[in-house]
């Protein structure tokens, strides 16, 4: 089950531009943020590549928890339990 969402997210043609237009929708509303008269002083993006690193670490550990979770349930039923929920 793993290794099939694996498959299906590497072979999507649209992940790399919805990272792409997420990085985008960041660097725009940051600029946004600036702009506006009280905040602009107060709050500063800081943009370096351990942020990046842990949020794709985070979001990695989720998906992978997410994952084997419900097959580690599959797993302890019998198949007829397990089918008879679909």
């Amino acid at each position: 089950m793993l290794s099939q969402s694996r498959r299906l997210t590497a072979r999507n043609p649209h992940f790399g531009l919805a990272v792409i237009a997420c990085l985008v929708i960041a660097f725009a509303l940051s600029g946004l943020m600036n702009r506006i008269p009280y905040v602009g002083g107060v709050m500063s993006p800081v943009w370096e590549w351990d942020v990046f690193a842990r949020a794709a670490l985070v979001a990695l550990s989720l998906g992978l928890i997410g994952g084997l979770y419900p097959a580690y349930r599959a797993t302890r039923m019998q198949p007829v339990e397990a089918l008879r929920y679909e």
